[in-house]
C-alpha cells in the first residue's frame, strides 16, 4: 500500500480514512508485523530503550 499520507490534501482520502489506516497499521506493527527498517536489518538500531534506574 502506498504510504503517501498526503491523500488527504488531494482529495483522494478522507481525514477518517488515513486515520483508520494509521490505526490498524500500528495494531499490525503491535502484533508482530515487520516495518521496512526491520525488514532491512535497520530495526534494532532506531529503538533506544529506556535504562531502569537512570539518574538525573
Amino acid at each position: 500500500m502506498d504510504v503517501n499520507r498526503g491523500t488527504i490534501l488531494d482529495g483522494d482520502e478522507s481525514l477518517q480514512e488515513v486515520g483508520q489506516w494509521i490505526f490498524y497499521r500500528m495494531l499490525r506493527v503491535a502484533s508482530g508485523e515487520k516495518t521496512k527498517s526491520d525488514q532491512s536489518d535497520f530495526g534494532a538500531a532506531e529503538s533506544a530503550p529506556w535504562v531502569l534506574g537512570a539518574t538525573m
